[in-house]
């Protein structure tokens, strides 16, 4: 019993102290980054990509259709 009263205060403790911290230091906690956001949208364009092309290859049988050379590069 004694012991979790003392782990208690010691989280009490450490939530003030962090508290403090943030409001001397005046520092957003809970904005992401514009460069994050970024990433984290190409990514999901990425793997929606992916998941096209693997059903197109799915549903054509597992045969590749001819693509020409500047088709390819305009995907990427």
């Amino acid at each position: 019993m004694s012991s979790l009263l003392l782990r208690t205060l010691e989280l009490t403790f450490y939530h003030l102290v962090i508290r403090f911290v943030d409001r001397l230091s005046r520092l957003p906690r809970s904005s992401v980054p514009p460069d994050v956001m970024r990433l984290y949208r190409e990514n999901l364009a990425l793997k929606v990509q992916v998941d096209a092309l693997a059903a197109e290859l799915i549903n054509s049988g597992g045969k590749k259709a001819h693509m020409s050379l500047r088709t390819r590069t305009a995907q990427v």
